[in-house]
Order: C-alpha cells, then structure tokens, then sequence
C-alpha cells in the first residue's frame, strides 16, 4: 500500500496523476510501502498507519490519495513469477485535507470552565397535615326522560306498473320431408340401369334377378332423381340445398 499528496487548491479542476505522484509519503518508519501480512490472522481486521507530511507543504485543499496493489491473481514479470507477480488489480481512494501551520498563533485558546455545583438538602421523617375541610354538596333532583313520541311511518303499498314486452316469434321454416325409398320391382326396370333409392343411396336391377343392388353415395355427395351422386347444392330440397332460382 502506497500513499500520495497533491496540494491541488483548485476544486474547479480535477486533480492529475503528475500531481500526485510528485509526493510519495514515507510511513513513520521510512518506508514508501506497507505490505499485508503473510500471517493469515495477522492480515485479517484493522491497521493504522503513521504517515508523514512534508513540512514544506501548506493547503486548505490537498487531495490525500492511498493506493493498494492487491496480489491475489498468479502471474509472471521480470522479478519472477507466482501469486503477485505481473499485472495485479489496484484499489485506490481519495480524501481532501486541509494542511495548517503547526505554531501557537493558530491555535484556538483554550478555555476551563469550572462546573456550577448545587447542593440538596433533604429531611426525612417529616410529616405535614393538611386541615381536613367540610364542602356543602346540594341535593339534585333526577328526572326520566321524556318518552319518544316517534311514529314510524306506514309502509309504502306503492306498486310499480307492469310492463309488457311484444315478443317476436322467429320466423319457422318447414324443411320438406325425405322421400321414403321407393318398392322396388325389377321386373319393370331397366337391367344396370341406375335408380333413386334415398338421398345418399342409389339401386341397380340386373337382368334376370330378383332384388336389386343398392349402393352408397361418396361422402360428400347426394342421389339426385335420376339416380346420379352430385353435389348437394345440384340437388333441390329435401336431399340438396340448391337454390330454386339459380340457373346452370
């Protein structure tokens, strides 16, 4: 740990490093440097320093800097290498001193000031008397109070209008019925020809047997009246959703 002075008497302007450097104080015991104990319980809590001022030097503001040059960190340099060695992190802190003539004329006189004293004096085992005295305390007369004569008022029998609400009714529509699947004779229909049979199903009569074949539309699509599998919106109600009015 290393300690500096700049008698600087400018706190307008920041104080420099060439400043400070120009005075490197000694410790008490000539020394320019104090160095932590290597002694663990020696280095650990507080140390006091005795540095010395130069006796040239008087100022009302002088910056007082102390700087410690920490050797924690593993390193190497021209005096060897190790813990300490090389580039090491520095801690530096500042004060502003004041540095006055050590003479008589600048000291403040000294006062003594004798302490006022006071003595109490005290008796014990004194005993006073006070006359007894005899107070007159007149009579009073209680009266009740005078009974409430409030009388809450009636209850209201007031009755609101009622209120009536034309309601709307939505408008119904009646979707036409499925038409029922048809009885099927295929000794009148036409062998592999394709017939309505529901709104999602067709059948087909073949020549020379009985019943027929039924078959299921795709997913997505209806049995028109001729037995074809469209598009719904192909297909007029109840099986479609075409529009009556629109034209192809």
């Amino acid at each position: 740990m290393e300690f500096r002075l700049c008698p600087w008497n400018n706190i307008t302007n920041p104080v420099t490093h060439e400043c400070l450097n120009r005075r490197q104080l000694r410790l008490i015991d000539g020394t320019i440097r104090w160095y932590l104990p290597t002694n663990r319980t020696a280095a650990v809590g507080i140390h006091d320093f005795q540095v010395i001022l130069p006796y040239d030097v008087l100022c009302e503001q002088c910056v007082f800097q102390w700087k410690y040059h920490a050797g924690n960190s593993w390193g190497v340099d021209e005096e060897g290498e190790g813990l300490g060695y090389g580039h090491q992190e520095e801690f530096y802190g500042c004060s502003d001193i004041a540095i006055q003539a050590n003479n008589a004329s600048n000291r403040p006189q000294s006062t003594t000031t004798q302490p006022e004293t006071s003595t109490l004096t005290t008796q014990s085992n004194m005993t006073s008397t006070q006359p007894s005295t005899t107070t007159n305390v007149q009579p009073t007369t209680y009266k009740p109070p005078t009974p409430s004569t409030y009388t809450p008022p009636e209850p209201s029998t007031y009755m609101p209008p009622a209120t009536s609400t034309a309601v709307t009714p939505a408008p119904t529509t009646t979707k036409p019925a499925a038409p029922s699947p048809p009885v099927i004779d295929c000794s009148k229909a036409v062998s592999g020809q394709v017939y309505f049979y529901t709104c999602t199903s067709f059948y087909r009569c073949v020549f020379a047997h009985p019943n027929p074949y039924i078959f299921d539309c795709p997913q997505g699509t209806v049995c028109a009246s001729n037995g074809r599998c469209v598009h719904a919106f192909m297909v007029p109600p109840p099986c479609g959703n075409m529009d009556p009015n629109r034209k192809f």
